[in-house]
């Protein structure tokens, strides 16, 4: 469950909904079906980031959380492109994720990372970062997309491209960690509206890995369509997953909730 700060951050975002004045509100038919920008605010519960390199007997497996900290607030930008291909409304989606905490603490014990040793008691500087850019490209289901008439599902693909970066500096002694690189990803998504101008949401980003790596973001909202142009929501996130293999272990899992603004063109 999110924490007490996240569930606070839903709760306003739902009543913020309720109290957009109800005479501009239009019914959600209308909404989603041409360009649109969406900006979300998330407030992640880190629940887990635990981290080791090289992943055998010379690295130490330690936590994250004791330096970082569990509290972590970021933005989310998305921008979609509808267009019509054989009669069906296909879509394009570029998304800015960044994922980044740093905070200082004392280890317990010493810790070994990426060759250098850092000691128990001292202050000790880590930074984590997993920032992706991505793009999706979906399409409805069956030809099927009409919320109002029943449950809209569309499915697709997205490449992700991680800028990812651990790092970790007590005194002059300092191990920085980066990976770039490319993250296919499986894309659906589903929505419904049962009101007019409510519609429930839900769509994830996913792919596993072997070894029990991958990535799953996930998010299910409620939208409350404010006028033709403009809709609001506030949902949960989970975001889980990480890399394993010989010379790197990382595993994050995190809930959030957050709330959203969508503009259409």
């Amino acid at each position: 469950m999110p924490s007490r700060p996240a569930t606070a951050v839903l709760a306003a975002g739902l009543l913020a909904a309720l109290l957009v004045p109800p005479a501009t509100a239009q019914p959600s038919a209308t909404a989603g079906r041409g360009s649109q920008v969406d900006l979300e605010v998330q407030r992640f519960d880190v629940r887990l980031n635990d981290v080791q390199k090289p992943n055998d007997a010379t690295g130490d497996r330690f936590s994250t959380l004791p330096f970082t900290g569990s509290g972590l607030t970021e933005p989310r930008l998305s921008v979609e492109f509808p267009f019509e291909r054989w009669g069906e409304d296909h879509r394009i989606r570029i998304t800015y994720a960044p994922l980044s905490t740093r905070g200082t603490g004392l280890p317990g014990a010493p810790i070994r990372y990426q060759g250098g040793t850092f000691a128990a008691g001292a202050p000790l500087d880590v930074t984590y970062r997993f920032d992706t850019w991505r793009a999706t490209y979906s399409v409805p289901v069956f030809g099927a997309d009409d919320p109002v008439a029943g449950w809209g599902l569309r499915a697709g693909g997205t490449l992700a491209v991680r800028d990812a970066r651990i790092r970790l500096r007590q005194g002059a002694v300092e191990q920085d960690f980066t990976n770039v690189g490319p993250v296919p990803l499986l894309f659906v998504a589903a929505r419904r509206t049962f009101a007019p101008g409510w519609t429930f949401e839900a769509e994830a980003d996913a792919f596993p890995a072997p070894g029990g790596g991958g990535l799953f973001d996930g998010t299910a909202r409620l939208r409350w369509q404010a006028t033709r142009t403009v809709s609001v929501a506030a949902g949960v996130r989970h975001i889980e997953g990480g890399a394993v293999d010989p010379e790197f272990y990382n595993y994050f899992r995190s809930t959030a909730a957050t709330v959203s603004v969508r503009v259409g063109f």
